[in-house]
Protein backbone atom coordinates (compact mmCIF):
# COMPACT_ATOMS: atom_id res chain seq x y z
CA UNK A 1 0.00 0.00 0.00
CA UNK A 2 1.52 3.20 -0.72
CA UNK A 3 -0.62 5.60 1.71
CA UNK A 4 1.86 6.53 3.68
CA UNK A 5 4.27 7.57 1.16
CA UNK A 6 5.43 11.18 0.76
CA UNK A 7 3.22 12.17 -2.69
CA UNK A 8 0.38 10.85 -0.31
CA UNK A 9 0.76 11.86 2.97
CA UNK A 10 -2.25 14.30 4.57
CA UNK A 11 -4.80 12.75 1.89
CA UNK A 12 -7.81 11.43 3.23
CA UNK A 13 -8.15 8.94 0.39
CA UNK A 14 -5.87 5.66 1.70
CA UNK A 15 -5.84 4.61 -2.14
CA UNK A 16 -2.61 3.79 -3.43
CA UNK A 17 -0.63 6.63 -5.22
CA UNK A 18 -1.15 6.57 -9.00
CA UNK A 19 2.17 4.10 -10.65
CA UNK A 20 3.62 4.96 -14.10
CA UNK A 21 5.02 1.76 -15.29
CA UNK A 22 7.81 1.03 -17.22
CA UNK A 23 5.87 -0.13 -20.32
CA UNK A 24 3.72 3.02 -20.02
CA UNK A 25 7.21 4.78 -20.00
CA UNK A 26 8.43 3.61 -23.61
CA UNK A 27 4.88 3.84 -25.16
CA UNK A 28 5.11 7.78 -23.60
CA UNK A 29 8.68 8.57 -24.87
CA UNK A 30 8.56 5.75 -28.02
CA UNK A 31 7.68 8.98 -30.24
CA UNK A 32 10.34 11.12 -29.12
CA UNK A 33 12.93 8.32 -28.99
CA UNK A 34 12.25 8.08 -33.22
CA UNK A 35 12.80 11.96 -33.58
CA UNK A 36 15.94 12.75 -31.87
CA UNK A 37 19.29 11.87 -33.88
CA UNK A 38 20.92 11.11 -30.44
CA UNK A 39 18.19 9.68 -28.31
CA UNK A 40 17.83 5.67 -27.87
CA UNK A 41 16.42 2.94 -25.40
CA UNK A 42 19.52 3.31 -23.60
CA UNK A 43 18.53 6.91 -22.42
CA UNK A 44 14.93 6.05 -21.57
CA UNK A 45 15.73 3.07 -19.31
CA UNK A 46 18.28 5.33 -17.59
CA UNK A 47 15.85 8.20 -17.01
CA UNK A 48 13.26 5.61 -15.83
CA UNK A 49 15.66 4.21 -13.27
CA UNK A 50 16.95 7.18 -12.19
CA UNK A 51 14.05 8.58 -11.45
CA UNK A 52 12.65 5.78 -9.17
CA UNK A 53 12.99 5.63 -5.57
CA UNK A 54 15.16 3.22 -3.98
CA UNK A 55 14.96 1.06 -0.61
CA UNK A 56 18.08 -0.15 0.97
CA UNK A 57 17.32 -3.60 2.63
CA UNK A 58 18.70 -2.80 6.30
CA UNK A 59 17.88 -5.99 7.79
CA UNK A 60 19.66 -8.27 5.63
CA UNK A 61 22.85 -9.40 5.67
CA UNK A 62 23.80 -7.86 2.52
CA UNK A 63 23.71 -4.44 0.87
CA UNK A 64 20.67 -5.17 -1.59
CA UNK A 65 18.65 -2.01 -3.34
CA UNK A 66 15.55 -2.41 -4.22
CA UNK A 67 13.98 -0.21 -6.75
CA UNK A 68 10.18 1.02 -6.42
CA UNK A 69 7.62 -0.96 -9.09
CA UNK A 70 7.19 2.31 -11.03
CA UNK A 71 6.76 6.30 -10.96
CA UNK A 72 4.54 7.91 -8.68
CA UNK A 73 3.56 11.72 -9.69
CA UNK A 74 5.99 12.98 -8.50
CA UNK A 75 8.75 10.62 -9.88
CA UNK A 76 6.80 11.42 -13.06
CA UNK A 77 8.13 15.35 -12.44
CA UNK A 78 11.02 13.96 -12.20
CA UNK A 79 11.55 11.91 -15.00
CA UNK A 80 9.95 14.55 -17.26
CA UNK A 81 12.56 17.47 -15.98
CA UNK A 82 15.44 14.02 -16.66
CA UNK A 83 13.72 13.56 -20.22
CA UNK A 84 13.99 17.16 -21.83
CA UNK A 85 17.50 17.73 -20.25
CA UNK A 86 19.01 14.52 -22.31
CA UNK A 87 17.23 15.64 -25.46
CA UNK A 88 18.59 17.55 -27.79
CA UNK A 89 16.67 20.96 -28.09
CA UNK A 90 18.12 24.22 -30.07
CA UNK A 91 18.40 27.27 -27.84
CA UNK A 92 16.64 30.29 -27.82
CA UNK A 93 19.82 31.88 -29.64
CA UNK A 94 20.10 29.80 -32.13
CA UNK A 95 16.32 30.12 -33.12
CA UNK A 96 15.55 33.90 -32.79
CA UNK A 97 19.65 34.17 -34.45
CA UNK A 98 20.54 31.81 -37.12
CA UNK A 99 17.03 30.50 -37.65
CA UNK A 100 14.77 33.64 -37.47
CA UNK A 101 12.42 31.99 -35.72
CA UNK A 102 10.46 33.13 -32.28
CA UNK A 103 9.45 29.71 -30.93
CA UNK A 104 9.91 25.92 -30.35
CA UNK A 105 6.60 25.36 -32.24
CA UNK A 106 7.56 26.96 -35.35
CA UNK A 107 10.90 25.45 -35.34
CA UNK A 108 8.78 21.71 -34.77
CA UNK A 109 6.83 22.65 -37.48
CA UNK A 110 9.38 23.83 -39.98
CA UNK A 111 11.70 20.65 -39.25
CA UNK A 112 8.62 18.49 -39.88
CA UNK A 113 7.23 20.18 -43.12
CA UNK A 114 10.51 19.82 -44.23
CA UNK A 115 11.71 23.21 -44.88
CA UNK A 116 14.72 22.71 -42.08
CA UNK A 117 16.57 19.58 -43.42
CA UNK A 118 19.09 19.30 -40.42
CA UNK A 119 18.36 19.66 -36.59
CA UNK A 120 20.06 21.71 -34.42
CA UNK A 121 23.39 20.83 -34.03
CA UNK A 122 23.93 18.30 -30.41
CA UNK A 123 25.61 20.58 -27.84
CA UNK A 124 28.14 18.74 -25.27
CA UNK A 125 25.97 20.07 -22.62
CA UNK A 126 22.98 17.13 -23.49
CA UNK A 127 25.68 14.79 -22.06
CA UNK A 128 24.52 13.85 -18.57
CA UNK A 129 28.33 14.59 -16.55
CA UNK A 130 28.22 18.20 -18.63
CA UNK A 131 27.80 21.69 -17.27
CA UNK A 132 24.48 22.73 -18.37
CA UNK A 133 23.74 25.40 -21.08
CA UNK A 134 20.59 25.72 -21.48
CA UNK A 135 17.68 26.70 -18.76
CA UNK A 136 15.70 23.47 -17.33
CA UNK A 137 12.46 25.81 -17.96
CA UNK A 138 13.26 26.00 -21.47
CA UNK A 139 13.81 22.25 -22.14
CA UNK A 140 10.66 21.65 -20.17
CA UNK A 141 8.47 24.05 -22.35
CA UNK A 142 9.97 22.41 -25.47
CA UNK A 143 9.55 19.05 -24.29
CA UNK A 144 5.67 19.67 -23.25
CA UNK A 145 5.37 21.23 -26.62
CA UNK A 146 6.36 17.99 -28.73
CA UNK A 147 4.08 16.21 -26.30
CA UNK A 148 1.42 18.09 -27.07
CA UNK A 149 2.37 18.16 -31.03
CA UNK A 150 2.36 14.21 -31.28
CA UNK A 151 -0.63 14.19 -28.91
CA UNK A 152 -2.26 16.21 -31.74
CA UNK A 153 -1.13 14.12 -34.13
CA UNK A 154 -2.27 10.63 -32.94
CA UNK A 155 -5.95 12.58 -32.46
CA UNK A 156 -5.75 13.53 -35.90
CA UNK A 157 -4.83 9.77 -36.80
CA UNK A 158 -7.39 8.01 -34.42
CA UNK A 159 -9.97 10.41 -36.43
CA UNK A 160 -9.03 9.57 -40.19
CA UNK A 161 -9.37 5.90 -38.86
CA UNK A 162 -12.80 6.11 -37.34
CA UNK A 163 -14.13 7.84 -40.96
CA UNK A 164 -12.74 4.98 -42.65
Amino acid sequence: NCSSSPSNVGSKSKAPVGIITFNQWLKLTKKIEAEDHEFDIHNIKQIFLYSKPTIRNIYGGSDHVYYSQGLTFIDFMEALGRLSDCKTYPTKAYLKDILGLKTYAEYRKQLRSGILLNPCPTRKSREWGEIKTVSLSWKLDCLLTDFKQLSRKAGNKAKSSKQN
